[in-house]
């Protein structure tokens, strides 16, 4: 027998929370593995008499790409180690932004693998390279353990059924996100949406809510760890500029675009 008699519910959803987890790590690893060979692979392929990654347009998809691995790996990350912890927050991380990062994370992964075997062309497409296998591959955890619907429902039936999980996680992020008046607002957004609306407007809009809670989330870990050029460009990219449509919609001379490129490279 495994876990008490009596409870196997519980312990069968505690561990598919682990699974969930890993589900987000994987995506989160894939997005860096698919991205270190881009990086790698336009320093070296030349079009147009230069490097890939000397043209402007590139170096905004390359960026972006970089921006969003660096959140995805930084909130997986975090979430670990809440899994080895038992403080009220920590479990409060664990009960909404499980469900919530493997749902984003992994949803972004299937297309930004996309993006990424495009920059090697047509062989990028081949079969037997890694782009194509890393692409095959990401659909997978986006299904396993809970679709991206079942994942919605999930944060909003732990934000239902306790309440004060949510107000725990937004209290955590509010010093953080005082320093930036846009976080600051989407924080106070959210966090009224959560609380006052009605079941069927929550069910209907959950896609956008879990999305948006996420890049808050990816948004107030990176100011808190990762250098102020990384996370000043997170936040103008996914919060000042239109953002989302296709990879790439960056303005040059908001973003530390040479810097940026070069942490991403020099990590892997």
């Amino acid at each position: 027998m495994i876990g008490e008699a009596g409870r196997g519910i519980p312990t069968i959803i505690e561990m598919a929370n682990y699974t969930r987890l890993t589900c987000s790590v994987g995506s989160s690893a894939m997005l860096r593995q698919a991205l270190v060979q881009c990086l790698a692979y336009t320093r070296q392929r030349k079009a147009f008499g230069k490097h890939l990654a000397e043209h402007p347009l590139m170096q905004a998809v390359l960026t972006d790409l970089a921006l969003e691995t660096e959140a995805a790996v930084q909130l997986s990350f975090h979430l670990a180690h809440c899994y080895d912890a038992e403080d009220d927050l920590s479990l409060a991380w664990k009960r909404i932004m499980t469900p919530a990062s493997k749902f984003w994370i992994c949803k972004r992964a299937v297309e930004l693998t996309g993006e990424m075997m495009e920059v090697f062309g047509g062989n990028g497409y081949v079969e037997t390279g890694i782009m194509a296998r890393i692409f095959k591959e990401a659909p997978v955890n986006t299904i396993w353990e809970g679709s991206g619907n079942v994942m919605c429902l999930d944060v909003l039936r732990a934000i239902s059924h306790d309440h004060e999980s949510i107000e725990l996680l937004f209290h955590s992020f509010a010093e953080t996100a005082s320093q930036e008046p846009v976080l600051q607002n989407e924080l106070q957004s959210l966090f009224r949406l959560f609380s006052q609306s009605n079941s069927h407007d929550l069910q209907f809009t959950a896609r956008a809510l879990v999305s948006r809670l996420v890049i808050l989330a990816q948004a107030v870990l990176l100011k808190q760890h990762a250098p102020d050029f990384v996370s000043d460009a997170f936040i103008q990219t996914r919060y000042r500029e239109f953002h989302g449509q296709v990879v790439g919609m960056i303005d040059p001379k908001t973003v530390d675009v040479e810097k940026l490129l070069e942490r991403a490279l020099a990590s892997e």
